[in-house]
């Protein structure tokens, strides 16, 4: 039940969203008919020595791609954001002919409102879970599934989830997406890797690279836990059609050497693709996978080897 108590503190131990929109771009075609009213007779034909001037078409306007695009996120009063996240993983632990698979699915709907918006484009922000649906599975055995918006009671070790469902978290982001305090009075809360993607401080050009460094805390055993720092390192690879596409890696900064914390951290440096709307400062994908074994963390001839799959659209 380990690896399923560390899946839920990492997706329902607090309320948390991320920002997203779509916006499709049209492209314009400019089509020149030139049309003249024809003579009775040929000009030519009078006199061939008349000079022709030519019909020169307009030539297109060509419009030059910026070096350097400004990666932000545009707040808007009363904006309500809905967002759809699906996640996959498995996690197979062998020790010596001992195997055992733990799987689990889930399907999160959630969304953001816009409280207020302030002129240097930071927003208060209150965000919602609205509904999850679960499956969980050990082996071969049948799954156990819950769903939010039924009457059943929540199986044993997803009482939690319901305690999430409808709640709403208060907070204040700049539009590089940190958190901010709420107030004066208030520390600025740490960053959470599952909240926004942290965006560059300055205007950046294709193939630039920007870092964010948080806290996570791997689960040693149930009753110890320990925090590590991981580093994301974001590269712009491209724009196409005004949508930024940044490439996502994940690793450690914290020099680890424990196997018991190397074990739980099979699932925390995921890797993949984000999509920003530039125009509309907005979130429309994020894509990541996380594939990561290792040999020997639960003793000898043991082995601990996570996949997961996690996908974010738009609602």
């Amino acid at each position: 039940m380990a690896i399923r108590s560390l899946f839920l503190r990492r997706h329902f131990g607090r309320t948390r969203a991320a920002l997203a929109a779509s916006v499709l771009s049209t492209a314009a075609a400019v089509l020149v008919i030139v049309t003249c009213q024809a003579p009775s007779r040929c000009l030519a034909s009078q006199d061939e020595s008349s000079p022709r001037e030519p019909v020169v078409a307009p030539r297109p306007i060509r419009q030059e791609t910026p070096s350097e695009f400004r990666l932000a996120y545009k707040f808007h009063p009363d904006q309500d954001v809905r967002m759809l996240m699906v996640v996959g993983s498995q996690v197979r632990i062998q020790k010596g002919d001992t195997v055992t698979l733990n799987a689990i699915q889930s399907i999160t709907e959630r969304h953001f409102h816009v409280v207020s918006v302030d002129p240097d484009g930071s927003a208060v922000l209150d965000f919602v879970i609205d509904n999850v649906k679960l499956a969980y599975a050990i082996n071969d055995d049948p799954p156990v599934a819950f769903d939010t918006r039924g009457n059943a009671a929540p199986p044993k070790g997803f009482e939690n989830v319901m305690q999430c469902i409808g709640r709403r978290t208060r907070i204040r982001v700049n539009s590089r997406g940190m958190l901010l305090p709420l107030d004066a009075s208030q520390p600025a809360p740490p960053n959470d890797p599952d909240f926004l993607v942290v965006l560059p401080e300055k205007p950046v050009r294709i193939g630039a690279e920007w870092f964010d460094d948080y806290q996570a805390k791997v689960q040693v055993t149930k009753q110890l836990a320990q925090k590590i720092t991981l580093r994301r390192r974001y590269t712009l690879n491209g724009v196409n059609r005004d949508v930024a596409v940044i490439h996502m890696e994940t690793a450690e900064v914290t020099p680890v050497n424990d196997p018991q914390v190397l074990a739980g951290m099979v699932l925390l440096t995921p890797k993949g693709t984000i999509l920003l709307d530039i125009g509309q400062g907005t979130l429309t994908l994020r894509d990541l996978r996380c594939d990561r074994t290792e040999v020997g963390a639960l003793g000898p001839g043991s082995s601990i080897a996570g996949v997961s799959n996690s996908r974010e659209t738009l609602r």
